[in-house]
């Protein structure tokens, strides 16, 4: 132990007495350690630990599947029915989302809820900060005169809109015209799956409905049930109800997945995955330039390690003081590693998009990731220390106490393990190059496809009107028609347009069809479409190209027979080579407010629009019904759309003027541009692509670095060898050649291994990239083409001050 010590304080006594050397290895481990702390920041949250629930590896979720095997919401019924004869869950609870409008302060908001089961919290195993959860009658399941007018805020919601008022419960407060006591508020780090909730009430759902798909149902396992066994049973209780209740539920199945493995997408995890990967690759070639630094000091050190060895020193004694310099240098990198992430977390909400990352997970320095960052710290250490303290146990201390005046050579052996160090961290950088360029190709691709709209110019926005306040679809139509009017007549706006989706937002619900020819089948065996409902002005705010037929009109009213539009791709999915315009179909339409269809209705197709692509880019446009705004009002949230002339957030306090004017306790939520929403729908491809693009940034510098550092090294050991070679006639010009293709063989050994790398890498990014191939020849050619003159650059300052060697000064020295 007293060696350790004493190690120690030789060790820093030798830093503080060359900064040169100690400062640029500090400040390179801090950035490899850093950049790998703050992202297993993220991976702990994700990972690791995405939400703070009660044995949450025991939470699972319940969903149903139809005839195509397509993954759907639970159907109030069947929830219920689920609830009661199950035997593999502890408890069922059931959550579904909705909107409220908060009245009463200063003006109206609206907020985004959830309503849930009684048993939703206790199955969670969530505890409030404050007041406590709903009571077990207090959703009026079984008994609905037991319902309660109760709500459980979110802890922000406590905060930003009651000050923290510690006497906030018992408190009535005013949603959707409605009087709701404060009973709750949850922990700041409380939400659930992927909305960002700001209060909850208890659910109201048809217990009767089993064709309307809307509850996530979320459920504790027992002890020693697993997924298999819970999907087994819950197959083959939806087997039953099949039998039961046929018009509904024949041919529909059910599946079990574990909440935390569903939570994260697999493209999210695909992601963090090759992030992490790549940041671990920089830490890599970071080790690479501390190990040449090192190697280059042990070299100059071969005099003093020679009369250590002289005087008794062991070989093994030797090598522990060079590890443990090496560790101490890690461990101090890593301390400032560890100050970047803490700067880099703190970052966190300002840089990553929101959205990118599931509500439940809050990233920060935990336990684990201190542990995290002083095991890498560690592990670096040895990883770059161990080489130069081999080598230098290996000294002859005759040869070197022979050799010490005149400076010694670093041997054939040693300049090989150098050059393939730098040949190391060339084909890590062109591995993060040649992703990176993947990635910045791909994203090009996709910013630039025909979305079927135009963006520019449009200021969306939504409108929740309450069913509590607005029960009848006639008040609805009614007060859209007063405010489109209202919204038409502002300076510079040319339509205005409603719809119950906008593109590039996640459509919602399908409904049950056929086409008129086909025979009469059972609601739960009609196939599914998506439906949108639409204004009239709807194709000319956005720009939709009309393919075939005409677009909704003023006529097509209620009182008028049912219409509906299709996008191509439903036009050439059932109908081929045939006309879609003039055929019918069957539809069953959503009902306002209800958990529910209509009765079928034969609607004409009276046109045909162009696709908008999906959310997934990647994925194929899906076959989409558009039904008649003013025929099938079903939504209680209406997006509005206003194409204008000029900048459209200049009328943003002019149309919300116009809405309150209609009515005082209506606010508008979701004021945005479609620019701003085409901006977002990229985000998160924008932002893993920068993310690649600057951790492939610091590769290629880190590795300017060393092909410089070894080249420059090299220079300075051979300046006998060159002034000879001059001496005997070399020209500076052939010693600038002789220099240079040193680095640049390094460059294109190391480019041939990455590039080899790259395409056995290429599987793993096959699912972020977009219209590009993971192994496209032009973008591994570019990545080797910009590593080859960057590694001219950084060979070229050595290969001048080799060409300018004074023979006789060399030979002197």
């Amino acid at each position: 132990m007293d060696g350790f010590f004493q190690d120690v304080r030789y060790g820093l006594r030798l830093f503080f007495r060359a900064p040169g050397v100690t400062l640029p290895i500090l400040l390179t481990l801090a950035l490899g350690i850093g950049a790998n702390t703050a992202m297993f920041s993220v991976i702990d949250a994700v990972l690791l630990h995405p939400f703070h629930f009660r044995e949450a590896s025991q939470l699972a979720l319940l969903w149903e599947k139809d005839p195509k095997q397509t993954t759907s919401l639970v159907a109030g019924g069947n929830f219920v029915d689920f609830r009661a004869q199950s035997k593999s869950y502890e408890q069922l609870a059931g959550w579904l989302p909705q909107s409220f409008v908060l009245t009463g302060g200063d003006r109206p908001e609206q907020l985004s809820g959830g309503g849930v089961t009684s048993n939703f919290f206790s199955t969670l195993g969530v505890t409030p900060t404050l007041g406590r959860v709903f009571l077990p009658d207090e959703d009026g399941l079984d008994n609905p005169a037991s319902y309660s007018r109760v709500v459980i805020l979110s802890y922000r919601t406590w905060q930003d809109r009651f000050a923290a008022d510690p006497n906030v419960l018992g408190k009535f407060i005013q949603l959707n015209d409605q009087s709701f006591a404060v009973v709750g508020v949850m922990p700041a780090d409380f939400q659930f799956i992927n909305s960002r909730h700001a209060l909850w009430v208890p659910a109201r759902f048809d217990k009767t409905n089993r064709n309307f798909h809307n509850i996530t149902a979320i459920g504790r396992l027992r002890t020693g049930v697993g997924i298999p066994a819970a999907t087994q049973e819950a197959a083959a209780i939806a087997s039953r109800l099949a039998e039961q209740f046929p018009p509904t539920n024949r041919s529909w199945t059910a599946q079990v997945d574990r909440l935390d493995e569903w939570l994260v997408r697999s493209e999210l995890r695909t992601t963090l995955l090759i992030l992490t990967g790549a940041v671990a690759l920089v830490l890599f070639i970071a080790c690479g330039n501390v190990a040449n630094l090192l190697l280059a000091r042990a070299a100059v050190r071969r005099r003093e390690i020679a009369l250590r060895t002289a005087v008794g020193a062991s070989r093994w004694r030797i090598a522990q003081q060079l590890l443990t310099e090496s560790v101490l240098l890690s461990v101090a990198g890593g301390l400032l590693g560890l100050l970047l992430a803490r700067w880099l977390v703190s970052l966190a909400p300002q840089i990553l998009p929101a959205g990118i990352l599931p509500p439940t997970s809050a990233v920060r320095i935990s336990d684990a990731v201190l542990w995290f960052t002083a095991g890498v710290s560690v592990l670096t250490g040895l990883l770059f220390g161990l080489a130069p303290a081999i080598e230098a146990s290996k000294t002859d201390s005759q040869e070197a106490l022979r050799d010490g005046s005149r400076g010694t050579s670093t041997g054939t052996a040693l300049a090989k393990f150098r050059s393939a160090l730098v040949i190391f961290e060339v084909a890590l950088a062109t591995i993060l190059l040649a992703g990176s360029a993947l990635m910045l190709e791909s994203l090009h691709k996709m910013t630039s496809v025909d979305l079927g709209f135009r963006p520019e110019k449009v200021l969306t926005f939504s409108v929740f009107l309450p069913v509590s306040k607005y029960p009848e679809p006639q008040r609805v139509l009614d007060f859209y028609r007063r405010g489109i009017e209202q919204l038409r007549s502002l300076p510079g706006v040319e339509s205005v347009a409603a719809a119950s989706h906008l593109p590039l937002q996640r459509m919602t619900h399908t409904i049950p069809f056929e086409l008129d020819t086909d025979p009469v089948r059972e609601l739960a065996e009609r196939p599914g479409a998506w439906c949108v409902t639409i204004g009239p002005e709807f194709l000319d705010a956005l720009h939709v190209p009309l393919k075939d037929g005409r677009g909704f009109e003023i006529r097509d009213d209620p009182s008028a027979p049912p219409v509906v539009l299709v996008n191509e791709a439903f036009a050439k999915t059932f109908f081929a080579k045939e006309r879609a315009t003039g055929r019918f179909l069957r539809i069953n339409r959503m009902i306002l407010g209800k958990s529910g269809f209509e009765p079928t209705v034969r609607a004409e197709i009276v046109g045909v629009i162009g696709n908008v692509k999906p959310s997934n880019l990647s994925a194929p446009t899906e076959p989409i019904i558009y039904t008649p705004f003013a025929q099938n009002v079903w939504s209680p949230t209406t997006m509005v759309a206003l194409r204008t002339r000029n900048d459209p957030e200049s009328l943003i306090a002019a149309v919300r003027k116009e809405i309150q004017a209609l009515d005082k306790d209506q606010p508008i939520d979701r004021v945005i541009t479609m620019e701003q929403r085409f901006n977002d729908f990229f985000a998160a491809p924008k932002f893993r692509t920068q993310l690649m693009s600057a951790f492939a940034g610091l590769a290629l510098f880190l590795s300017i670095l060393g092909i410089y550092g070894v080249n420059a090294y090299t220079v300075n050991q051979r300046r006998q060898e060159i002034g000879v070679r001059m001496a005997l006639g070399a020209t500076p010009a052939q010693v600038m050649r002789m220099t240079l293709s040193a680095a640049l063989k390094q460059t294109a050994i190391g480019a041939v291994i990455g590039v080899i790398g790259s395409i056995a890498l290429g599987s793993v990014l096959r699912s972020l990239l977009f219209g590009v191939a993971p192994t496209d020849p032009v973008t591994l050619a570019t990545v080797t083409i910009v590593l080859s003159i960057t590694a001219l650059v950084a060979g070229l300052a050595p290969a001048i001050r080799a060409a300018r060697v004074n023979p006789a000064e060399a030979l002197r020295q």
